[in-house]
């Protein structure tokens, strides 16, 4: 449904008051009302907000609902036409102050009552006092507004009671009945004397939610009189689908409960059958439902209360075995912690036991154990965890159990939505939302990567890779849990680049190169994700690599093949090479910059490679992946050379030595990530030169900064008013990126390699330091070293602080280019450009 549904809308100035704005349906509400405020004539929106904690519900509207995602991609001042009031929809007359009642009862023109308790264990006392006297307390103020076009109550479309477990359930948009007179009964629930678990037990109601959401249908039915009311029922509401953005989440009620537990390796246990459809709706649909309810005029037979779903539907349902599997398949290889496939079964003693084995018993034992050492704060989390878990199996088996088939007047059908594709798009909003993770940074290996599978299992698992592959994964599996802290991906990056393939091109995979541990991470990725959709490529490697004993041959294995450099003109060897492995349509990984650069330079690219594969006649996608470390094994190493020191020799004895390191525990190299950036393509007529320039642009573009980086610049540096985190913000408000790290002490290294990392974000400050000095040639080459002449030059800067950060990072690299300046000059004697020329232009 979208906003071309609502086309027969009340004339302009459509006031509109919201309860429940608090609350995730609440906010899609909210937004999706701005959002198509010109459609429906929106003039003014009161948002009645409960005073909580000291805090008005103008500083609750200030603090709580304008900085939420949900409004992210509306435009500034889109608040200019809400206005908070206080009130209590439990409260005689909502709460509402004279002067408030006033305003309400004399401006508005649209009621949505969205506010509910969806708790499903609360003592029935509280729920009627939320759920019934709520709805009867709007119906009252519906009743006293003068201009009221329609009072929409949001409901739930489990007011039905289901009568069996196992059977399709099919129901109706109609009022429902209860054995018994509904007013008497409120009023002892008002007064105490009701029975709660005969009063369940006499209507099939699995909680006092349903039933209280029941009981308050009917009456508002009974009561209404001449009020316009429209009440609209959704199922079970969870993540976005396309308002305000795909997967937007903040509520772990419900479902959304369910998959956080169980991506966190919580939940391992449910009770319910596996043909069972659970009817899951988007928010986002179910708010554009409830504004249909409120704006569009809706046909009912005379003296008939509209009622509107709010579902999937069976078709649009998932069963629970396809939301077992689709969760397990999303949340296995995303997960630090090692996860199974949920068992979901019928209640029986034998699933008992098992829920107590794998809920009830580790919880407890967690609990008890945090208790003995004095740590209180995590015995208590323990404690919430079990009551969570123990609540679920107990609230949840109506829902995993009974099938309904409701039949609504308002189908669901967005573009593209199907069960599978919700199912994927409720995860990621869960991840990222719920979980805080996000995936663009996905982590596959390192020390945070819980994964106890023995290594021998954990080889045997994997899903491609020869005999050599696997025994080297688990060589490095343990390796980059010995030196690294994490290690991540950007997934939604290399699905676009899969995405990009075309049936018959080749596939080139083009890694920075900044280490050799660049050979190893990167296949690495590929091994243990093969989901991403990636072959496992053959990777170019010098020569030398070759002459390594054993390890030569197990690369050579591992699908290396070497080339030799420097020859000057074409290596045959290597043309038939490239040619073979392009007949065979094998995916090619080689490092477009030849050798690693000791002070991070992304260096001119070498075409050869490029040009013999463009002479096989091929067509290929080219796909830059860009490497971005906190600190290199090879540090030391580099730090020698760049001081003038011998250039160090391969060969086998620097690996066992590093190794030994490596086992000492004395390699601790940080974070690791891996971009791959937008898809390039090569064809037989590609400017090959232009293609080179691209991928390295490319690759300068993705290569991140780490906070690691950042507090070593300033450790170096006397910059009192400049911290890690303003640093960040006004390079990421340049359009950089910045990693969080584990790593803390940047002081640890050395003021040469601290400056080499500098070239991971520096360049974002260039325009800046151009607005300053517009001519100086020691900055228009930095620009032009980092594909940035095409830089917006931003306005002359006045900050003191960025003052500060412009002359620490562009003072010692003019320094140094006055210094080559000098020197070429007196090279170049009398006759030519004077000392004193270059010096002044400097």
């Amino acid at each position: 449904m979208t906003a071309g549904y609502m086309t027969k809308m009340t004339a302009p100035g459509a006031h509109v008051l919201i309860t429940g704005c608090t609350g995730f349906l609440g906010k899609i509400v909210l937004e999706e009302l701005i959002r198509l405020r010109e459609s429906v004539g929106l003039a003014r929106v009161y948002v009645l907000i409960r005073p909580k904690k000291g805090r008005t519900p103008a500083e609750r509207f200030e603090h709580d609902l304008v900085p939420s995602p949900a409004f992210h991609l509306l435009p500034d001042g889109w608040w200019d036409c809400c206005e908070p009031i206080a009130g209590d929809v439990s409260a005689s007359q909502m709460g509402l102050n004279a002067a408030d009642w006033l305003t309400v009862t004399t401006n508005v023109t649209h009621l949505i009552h969205s506010a509910a308790s969806i708790e499903f264990d609360l003592p029935l006392a509280e729920a009627a006092n939320s759920n019934i006297t709520g709805a009867l307390e709007m119906l009252e103020l519906a009743r006293a507004c003068t201009k009221l076009e329609r009072l929409v109550d949001v409901s739930t479309a489990y007011v039905s009671p289901h009568p069996e477990p196992g059977a399709t359930h099919v129901v109706h948009e109609r009022l429902e009945t209860l054995p018994f007179d509904v007013e008497a009964v409120y009023q002892t629930i008002l007064d105490g004397t009701a029975d709660q678990t005969a009063l369940m037990a006499q209507t099939g109601h699995p909680n006092t939610y349903t039933f209280t959401k029941c009981m308050a249908e009917i009456l508002l039915a009974k009561r209404r009189g001449t009020v316009p009311l429209t009440i609209v029922r959704p199922s079970i509401i969870s993540a976005c689908w396309q308002y305000p953005f795909p997967g937007w989440i903040d509520s772990r009620a419900a479902f959304a409960g369910f998959l956080s537990l169980y991506g966190l390796g919580h939940l391992k246990i449910v009770s319910g059958s596996l043909g069972n459809h659970m009817d899951v709706v988007p928010a986002d649909e179910v708010a554009l439902r409830i504004l249909r309810a409120a704006f569009e005029p809706l046909t009912a037979a005379d003296g008939e209360l509209p009622i509107r779903y709010a579902v999937a539907g069976l078709a649009q349902s998932s069963t629970c075995a396809e939301i077992r599997d689709a969760i397990y398949a999303f949340f296995e290889p995303r997960t630090q912690v090692k996860l199974t496939p949920l068992h979901i079964a019928p209640a029986s003693p034998t699933l008992s036991t098992q829920e107590w084995l794998h809920h009830r018993l580790p919880t407890k034992s967690a609990q008890t154990a945090m208790r003995m050492v004095g740590r209180s704060r995590e015995a208590k989390d323990a404690g919430r965890l079990h009551d969570v878990l123990v609540y679920l199996n107990q609230a949840f088996p109506f829902f995993t159990t009974r099938e309904y088939d409701f039949r609504a007047s308002w189908p669901l059908e967005p573009f593209g939505l199907t069960a599978a594709s919700y199912q994927i798009a409720i995860c990621e909003g869960v991840y990222r939302y719920l979980l805080r993770q996000e995936l663009d940074q996905v982590s596959f290996a390192g020390k945070k990567q819980k994964d106890t599978t023995p290594g021998l299992v954990w080889a045997a698992r994997l899903p491609k890779g020869n005999t050599v592959m696997r025994t080297m994964g688990v060589m490095l599996r343990d390796a980059f849990r010995r030196c690294l802290d994490l290690a991540t991906f950007d997934e939604p990056s290399f699905r676009k680049g899969v995405a990009a393939l075309r049936d018959g091109e080749g596939i080139i995979l083009i890694p920075s190169h900044r280490s050799y541990f660049d050979f190893l991470l990167f296949p690495y990725l590929l091994l243990v994700r093969p989901d991403i959709g990636l072959p496992m490529p053959h990777i170019a490697a010098t020569e030398d690599f070759a002459k390594l004993p054993v390890v030569g041959r197990m690369l050579q294995a591992a699908q290396a093949f070497y080339i030799r450099r420097g020859l000057g003109k074409p290596d045959p060897e290597l043309a038939a090479k490239v040619q073979d492995l392009v007949k065979n349509r094998q995916a090619i990984t080689f490092f477009i910059e030849g050798t690693r650069s000791r002070a991070r330079r992304f260096l001119s690219p070498r075409r050869g490679l490029l040009r013999a594969l463009q002479q096989t006649g091929q067509s290929f996608v080219v796909l830059p992946i860009a490497i971005t470390y906190d600190r290199v094994p090879e540090e030391a190493v580099f730090l020698r050379e760049l001081n003038g020191g011998a250039r160090a020799r391969s060969g086998l004895k620097p690996v066992i030595n590093w190794i030994g390191s490596l086992r000492r525990g004395d390699v601790r190299l940080g974070r690791a990530h891996i971009v791959c950036g937008a898809p390039l393509r090569m064809a037989p007529e590609t400017d090959v030169h232009a293609l080179g320039e691209a991928i390295r642009q490319t690759l300068h573009t993705e290569t991140f900064a780490t906070t690691f980086h950042l507090s070593a610049f300033l450790a170096h540096r006397d910059l009192p008013s400049v911290t890690v985190a303003s640093l960040r913000h006004a390079i990421e408000r340049r359009g950089g990126r910045v990693l969080d790290s584990a790593l803390k002490d940047g002081a640890t290294v050395s003021p040469m390699v601290e400056r080499t990392t500098q070239m991971h974000w520096s360049h974002w400050f260039i325009g800046d330091a151009l607005a300053l000095v517009p001519e100086n040639p020691a900055l228009q080459y930095f620009a032009r070293q980092h594909s940035k002449l095409d830089v917006a030059v931003r306005p002359e800067p006045t900050d003191h602080r960025l003052m500060a950060v412009l002359t620490a990072i562009f003072e010692p690299i003019v320094a140094d280019f006055r210094h080559v300046a000098a020197t070429v000059a007196a090279e170049m004697g009398p006759t030519g450009l004077t000392r004193e020329d270059l010096l002044a232009r400097c």
